[in-house]
């Protein structure tokens, strides 16, 4: 099953991204398990918004 990603929701997520800038101080040390909890929300959703603007190639200047 494909899933389209329409510009709208690419602008709403570059949006979430400028609201909701990632924080590194969540970022992971080597050796620890990433997302153990401690991770706010608008964090976890800021890295997920990232990573898929990232896959699609269309990341904020």
């Amino acid at each position: 099953m494909a899933y389209t990603i329409t510009p709208q929701r690419i602008e709403e997520l570059k949006q979430y991204l400028k609201d909701h800038p990632i924080d590194h101080a969540y970022d992971d040390p080597p050796g620890k398990i990433a997302l153990d909890g401690d991770m706010p929300y608008d964090q976890a959703a800021a890295r997920s918004a990232y990573e898929l603007l990232k896959l699609l190639g269309k990341l904020p200047e």
